[in-house]
């Protein structure tokens, strides 16, 4: 009897130490489990505001896309001419936009790039008409106002390519483009 005896001693220590170790091994997890929380929530804290501007973002983008899809299907429905339809999408667009009819694309004029085009329409040069009619002195002014990176452009031809293109003889702007280059002739 005396070997079970220590035997089952030996064996009821094992038990004690394992059960201590599994206690402690409970008490660190309790622990990590109680820092990983108060992480966790230390994070919500810091990212909800950027989560309330996403959904805030998401419901405006969805209430934008119900008005267009309305707009677009009151215009369907009602099948109106072109001046009624201009007219109705302008009044759905911030009144700080410019007109949609009188916006042109004056980057197809030869010398005019998107920043240039950005400058004159700045300047209240928003069609190809009302660059015709800019003197070529009028719209050095802008450039040079606009600094040294855009003084060196060019524009004694812009008036003419704009009034083609205003006219809408493409053909003979292509032609005169094809003598240019930068916007100037070509000597």
């Amino acid at each position: 009897m005396g070997k079970k005896k220590k035997a089952a001693k030996a064996l009821a220590k094992k038990v004690k130490k394992q059960k201590t170790v599994c206690k402690l091994a409970y008490a660190e997890t309790k622990e990590l489990k109680a820092a990983y929380k108060k992480e966790l929530r230390k994070l919500e804290k810091k990212l909800r505001p950027h989560f309330e501007a996403f959904r805030a973002a998401k419901k405006s983008k969805k209430k934008a896309c119900k008005k267009y899809k309305k707009l677009k299907a009151e215009l369907d429905a009602f099948n109106a001419p072109a001046e009624v339809v201009t007219e109705i999408i302008q009044a759905a667009i911030p009144s700080s936009a410019p007109p949609i009819a009188t916006m042109d694309d004056l980057t197809l004029i030869e010398g005019i790039g998107p920043k240039i085009e950005g400058l004159l329409k700045a300047a209240g040069i928003n069609t190809f008409a009302q660059l015709a009619r800019s003197s070529t002195d009028t719209l050095k002014q802008i450039l040079t106002d606009a600094g040294p990176r855009f003084r060196m452009h060019n524009p004694t031809t812009w008036p003419q390519q704009a009034q083609l293109a205003a006219n809408g003889d493409i053909e003979s702007l292509k032609t005169l483009q094809d003598e240019l280059k930068g916007g100037r002739f070509v000597e």
